[in-house]
């Protein structure tokens, strides 16, 4: 042991220093002194381990703020895709600050704002009676807030009460004998029960009473298939080749004076005679087309003043207001001929025509006017061409007769298709078809062989069904609304003409006869739009309609 007296080191058994007496001490161990000097210092780090700790809590909050934020931006943006707005605007509030949240959230407002409007428009509406408007802004506002109760009890009433109006509106067409009000109507209220219409009886409807076109020492008539309800519709001028729209609210039709061979001014007018609109005063007498949405009306217009100069221009009319466009012949070529538009209205089949009598088949862009050939060889006598409303394949009539309607030689009917540019003939050189025609479906197209044979074929070339009739047909063949039978116009005036129902087999032939003064009966028939989609394969009321304050 050490005394700490004297400074002498004793034995460490010794209790007393052996050199002065005094008590000697027991020291402390090495490490008991650590564990005293700890234990008086571990206070002084609390305050460190504190601090610690609520750094780890705080960053623990602030990822798990962080992820939240983050999963409601992503349900935001989901429920933006999916056109939930105000559950997009509440998701974008719950996302605080995280990346573009806030400038997100009050751009989805603004987008709201007008479907709100469109919801208290639509309050206003009902309250008017004015139905059909109600539901039209209620679907928008239903597809903008799907979850919004107070759109979705309106829209059920609105519907309701609209579907009321039309069963309503077809008695009183068919007590007035209205019948294309009664088929527009009946087709817009299967489409609202969401329910194909009964096909039998819309069949029925049409083949008794689909409205024909035809006209009558210059008049312009229309008339039912069971040769009722006759009515004059237009008799300002002398009418020649009347043409439906697509959807019958508006025809077209050249005037012409006697004597006249290449010139007739063209008119569009309303389907019950309204509102005459001259479209050209000296168009070529070859029929026009209608787009398939009936905007445009596109014909064959000269191509020079002089009346001796034979070149043609292709015009194009939108009835809508925008300027007139021209398409002239391409390089080597004097005419153009034969305008049909595609089912998509995006595209036009034209024939083109030299002096040399070479033709070529040319695609138009219906927005640019680019023309491109189709086939990289030259035809002949390519007289028209028709575009299927249901496919990207042409019919081509080519003929070397006198006329564009009858040839009892040289004429033939070819299948093209435009994705490859197959040529598939469908006569033989021992017919003489007319001039095909497509059915509504696209699929079908009709033709006479030596002008008393009538041909239903399919495009695909599977099936061909033969009527023989009871006398010629001109060739101005025409379908009916829905493909549901073929009007055959006779060849000689003092003949009947022939409608030829088309369901499960064709026929029988019922005779049209529709006298006129001096005997005969009139020309120019026509009963449906020419290769338009039928009607009821569109929804009268899209599901997108927006309001006029939607965006």
């Amino acid at each position: 042991m050490f005394c700490t007296r004297c400074a002498t080191l004793n034995p460490p058994s010794a209790a007393w220093c052996g050199c002065c007496g005094a008590r000697l001490e027991e020291q402390p161990a090495a490490g008991s002194q650590r564990n005293s000097t700890g234990r008086r210092n571990w206070p002084l780090l609390l305050p460190f381990a504190l601090a610690i700790g609520v750094m780890v809590v705080v960053g623990w909050r602030t990822w798990t703020v962080r992820q939240e934020q983050s999963a409601a931006y992503e349900q935001a943006l989901t429920a933006l895709s999916a056109g939930n707005l105000p559950e997009a605007i509440a998701q974008f509030g719950q996302a605080g600050g995280y990346r573009d949240a806030q400038e997100q959230r009050v751009t989805t407002q603004q987008r709201l704002a007008p479907y709100q409007a469109a919801l208290l428009d639509a309050q206003s509406a009902l309250d008017q009676g004015d139905n059909q408007r109600a539901v039209t802004l209620l679907r928008s506002v239903a597809i903008a807030m799907p979850d919004n109760q107070i759109a979705g009890n309106l829209l059920a009433i609105a519907e309701e009460r609209f579907r009321a109006d039309l069963a309503r509106s077809i008695t009183i067409a068919t007590t007035n004998r209205d019948w294309l009000e009664v088929e527009r109507t009946t087709l817009e209220l299967a489409f609202w029960d969401g329910a194909s219409p009964d096909e039998d009886a819309l069949a029925a409807l049409r083949l008794a009473h689909a409205p024909l076109l035809f006209t009558r020492n210059g008049a312009l008539y229309r008339i039912g298939p069971n040769l009722a309800d006759e009515s004059l519709i237009f008799d300002q001028t002398p009418v020649t080749a009347p043409l439906w729209s697509p959807d019958r609210s508006r025809i077209a039709f050249f005037s012409v004076i006697p004597g006249a061979e290449r010139f007739g001014a063209l008119f569009v007018i309303d389907a019950d005679g309204g509102n005459p609109r001259l479209i050209d005063e000296a168009a070529i007498l070859s029929p026009p087309a209608w787009s398939p949405d009936g905007r445009q009306l596109v014909y064959v217009a000269p191509g020079g003043a002089d009346p001796a100069d034979t070149r043609t221009v292709l015009r194009f009319h939108d009835l809508t207001g925008a300027p007139p466009r021209t398409l002239a012949p391409p390089v080597g070529f004097e005419r153009l001929l034969s305008p049909s538009w595609s089912g998509e209205g995006d595209r036009l089949a034209v024939v083109a025509t030299g002096e040399d009598g070479n033709s070529s088949l040319l695609i138009v862009d219906a927005v640019s006017l680019e023309a491109r050939p189709l086939l990289d060889s030259p035809l002949a006598n390519a007289r028209a061409v028709s575009w299927s409303p249901g496919a990207d394949v042409l019919l081509l009539w080519t003929s070397s007769g006198d006329s564009d309607w009858y040839a009892l030689r040289g004429s033939a009917i070819s299948l093209i298709a435009i994705d490859n540019r197959s040529i598939l003939p469908v006569t033989t050189a021992t017919q003489a078809p007319s001039r095909p025609v497509w059915a509504p479906d696209g699929i079908h197209f009709a033709y006479l062989d030596r002008g008393s044979t009538l041909h239903v074929r399919v495009r695909t070339g599977i099936g061909d069904r033969i009527l023989e009739l009871p006398n010629k047909g001109n060739g101005m063949l025409t379908w009916g609304p829905g493909g549901v039978g073929i009007m055959v116009p006779a060849l000689d005036l003092a003949d009947p003409s022939m409608l030829v129902p088309v369901g499960d087999r064709l026929g029988p032939v019922e005779p049209i006869a529709i006298m006129v003064d001096d005997g005969f009966q009139p020309t120019d028939f026509q009963w449906g739009p020419i290769t338009a989609p039928d009607p009821a394969l569109y929804d009268p009321l899209p599901s997108s309609t927006e309001s006029a304050n939607a965006p």
